[in-house]
């Protein structure tokens, strides 16, 4: 992610929701302080993600029917709200594997969930994950207009290699920062993300299954559900 990306986002939070002394504080410093050490393949969210979002994200898990599930999460981070949300409705004989590329985050992940013997936690970039397994959800936190369009295909790509016939894949697509960051673009004439958005667009409508808007969420996310052919 480009710094002024970064500088972008915490601009804007600066605008919305300035911070206060809360119990989530040191959180959400700590994820502000991890968007500055992000590479080439890493990611980062802004806040933590609300039990809300949570809840829409597993929606399919928690309403499984059937044997034993098998449920990857794509950019774990620390292993809050979304993870604790996908473990709340897990059965023992179900598998759960977390990926996650920030080293700091893994640490945590691991410290939280190595008690879990059907929890398994992989330091490493999504595109290089090849596990000798398909799964039946695929959850991902992914903030998809950060990366570069080449990122974004080869993604989609992978998601259904990895995916089993009819899984179901879940991720996230903030509400508000792409347009704002389209009308900035074209301010610059800038037309970068304008074209990752309608890649990501083309990607969806091929197995959007339905899409859910979160509010009690900050920034207000769409959960977009897709069923992979």
């Amino acid at each position: 992610m480009q710094k002024k990306n970064i500088i972008f986002l915490i601009l804007i939070i600066g605008c919305i929701q300035p911070f206060s002394v809360s119990p989530k504080t040191n959180r959400i410093i700590f994820f502000l302080q991890n968007l500055f050490k992000i590479k080439s393949g890493q990611v980062g969210s802004v806040t933590p993600s609300s039990n809300q979002t949570g809840k829409a994200m597993s929606y399919y898990v928690a309403n499984h029917n059937g044997g034993p599930k098998n449920i990857l999460e794509v950019g774990a981070g620390p292993g809050s709200g979304i993870t604790e949300d996908i473990v709340a409705n897990m059965e023992p004989q179900d598998r759960l594997t977390l990926v996650e590329v920030n080293p700091e985050f893994v640490t945590i992940l691991h410290e939280k969930y190595d008690h879990h013997a059907n929890i398994s936690i992989v330091q490493a970039d999504i595109l290089t994950f090849n596990p000798d397994q398909k799964f039946d959800y695929i959850i991902s936190t992914l903030p998809l207009t950060i990366f570069p369009k080449a990122f974004i295909s080869q993604y989609f790509e992978h998601i259904q290699e990895l995916s089993q016939p009819k899984g179901i894949v879940s991720y996230i697509q903030y509400i508000g920062f792409p347009r704002i960051r389209m009308f900035i673009d074209a301010i610059l004439r800038k037309t970068a993300l304008k074209e990752k958005m309608q890649l990501i667009e083309h990607f969806k409508s091929k197995w959007l299954l339905e899409s859910k808007k979160v509010l009690f969420n900050f920034p207000p996310t769409w959960v977009h559900h897709l069923q992979m052919a």
